[in-house]
């Protein structure tokens, strides 16, 4: 005896697994678009300065913030680089909830020297590698440091950075509240 099975119920079977496969695939699909939607959304949250002396970072530049930008290009323009001590940099931190990042200027387009950090809260230091300077078209920057909140207590930090640069250096430091 020989049991003959309908083609009916094989096409049932076949369309129940593409409909679950076809809901599978459309719901891997929407979670994606959704994780990089937050991922950019994320990204584009701006940082802001803790410092109050230090403007925050999507600040318009002053008009004598300007100026001083131009006198410096126009020197080295002309090949009239600031005097020794005449350099200069401006720290700013900003910290977003598990990362405390580090940014410099630095009045002199330079690609030589060196950059150091250090932290203090009360009788903690935290120093962080040495970085070099990188030359941007009006100024130089250090490249910077992110670090990760976890290595930091709560409360408020001081952060001094110190520039080298040939037979120049400079400092500047900024506050960090965590």
């Amino acid at each position: 005896m020989e049991i003959k099975r309908s083609n009916r119920n094989i096409t049932k079977k076949r369309l129940i697994i593409i409909v679950v496969t076809l809901l599978l695939v459309l719901s891997a699909v929407g979670v994606y678009f959704i994780t990089q939607k937050q991922q950019e959304s994320s990204k584009k949250t701006p940082a802001t300065s803790s410092s109050s002396d230090t403007p925050a970072l999507d600040t318009p530049a002053k008009d004598e913030e300007v100026q001083t930008g131009n006198d410096a290009k126009d020197n080295i323009v002309n090949g009239n680089e600031a005097p020794a001590s005449e350099m200069s940099v401006n720290t700013t931190a900003s910290y977003t909830g598990d990362t405390v990042r580090i940014i410099t200027d630095i009045n002199k387009i330079t690609s030589q020297g060196s950059c150091n950090v250090t932290l203090t809260q009360g009788d903690k230091t935290v120093k962080k590698e040495q970085v070099s300077i990188q030359p941007l078209p009006s100024y130089s920057t250090c490249n910077g440091w992110d670090i990760a909140s976890s290595e930091l207590s709560p409360g408020k930090w001081i952060i001094a950075v110190s520039v080298t640069s040939g037979s120049q250096s400079a400092s500047g430091t900024a506050e960090v509240n965590l």
